[in-house]
């Protein structure tokens, strides 16, 4: 359904702003595609079963850990039993919990997977300034309006070393991890996850650094009820402000055998763009159309 001030929403000239102005004004826990769509906002499916689109480096912007590299990454011995166990009784914070044990003390030899790569935790509050409803939320209302909590696990940014051993963020990707208690309907993107990736595009905006690049990526990790999540990724084109986003299908972790947890395991030891010198091939990316050959029909329900 169309909110009230959708014509006054489509008039306004920056597409962040305008997605700004649907979240505080729907008053609505989750949006369809026709309305994201309708501001100008480019839907597609992220489509973790196609290994064509996993590999193109150019649409799946953030490159999982190679699903048979990460076989030889095991929980050692001696942290065997900091295993969270997962039970159908408890949600987010048991799959939480059994996805950082896993990714904190996988080891490879004496190497731990979480070393292994160039993520780094940033303080959300850095990030979470003037649109101080798309972090966290606390009980009741928010935002005028009662939707279920939600909060923001971990936010993340790519760092290198150079010469002097320092470490410098090479790019403007971002990484998070967020869970809210609401059920994540299929068709519909939540108020959390949509909040969360605007905030951190209107963070990174404000930091002239990153205007050079032609696009600014978001890996969402997204956890729901009931034990379920999805992955996002998001792209800002700087030069048109135009957002795109592709959205997986519902993932399920009703037990630790899923698959699913592989799958974001994947995704959490990921690479972003910037780690492969991919400036040239983002250059040439265009969120404006879904990428070709990609099967469309999940999202065309939206």
């Amino acid at each position: 359904m169309a909110s009230v001030y959708d014509k006054e929403i489509r008039q306004e000239p920056d597409m962040l702003h305008r997605v700004l102005r649907l979240l505080y004004t729907s008053h609505q826990p989750s949006f369809s595609k026709v309305e994201l769509e309708r501001i100008g906002v480019t839907v597609g499916p992220f489509d973790i079963s196609n290994p064509l689109f996993i590999n193109d480096n150019k649409q799946c912007l953030f490159q999982p850990f190679d699903e048979h590299e990460i076989k030889r990454w095991e929980i050692p011995a001696y942290a065997a039993n900091w295993e969270a166990p997962v039970r159908s009784t408890k949600g987010n914070k048991d799959v939480l919990a059994f996805l950082n044990t896993n990714f904190t003390f996988r080891s490879n030899g004496a190497t731990r997977l979480c070393t292994e790569l160039g993520w780094s935790v940033i303080d959300p509050r850095v990030v979470h300034s003037r649109n101080k409803h798309f972090l966290f939320s606390g009980h009741g209302s928010q935002l005028g309006a009662n939707f279920p909590s939600w909060q923001v696990w971990s936010i993340q940014v790519w760092r290198e070393k150079n010469h002097a051993g320092h470490d410098y963020q090479t790019g403007p990707s971002i990484r998070l991890i967020i869970s809210t208690d609401a059920i994540g309907p299929f068709d519909r993107i939540l108020l959390n996850e949509l909040g969360a990736i605007t905030e951190c595009l209107a963070f990174r905006r404000t930091q002239r650094e990153y205007t050079p690049y032609p696009i600014i990526p978001i890996l969402v990790l997204s956890l729901f009820g009931p034990r379920s999540g999805r992955i996002i990724q998001a792209s800002y084109e700087v030069l048109t402000g135009k957002i795109g986003l592709l959205i997986s299908p519902i993932l399920s972790f009703s037990n630790k055998n899923d698959p699913s947890f592989d799958l974001f395991l994947r995704f959490m030891a990921s690479y972003p763009p910037e780690s492969n010198s991919l400036d040239q091939a983002l250059a040439r990316m265009s969120i404006s159309s879904p990428p070709p050959g990609l099967d469309l029909a999940f999202m065309e329900r939206m």
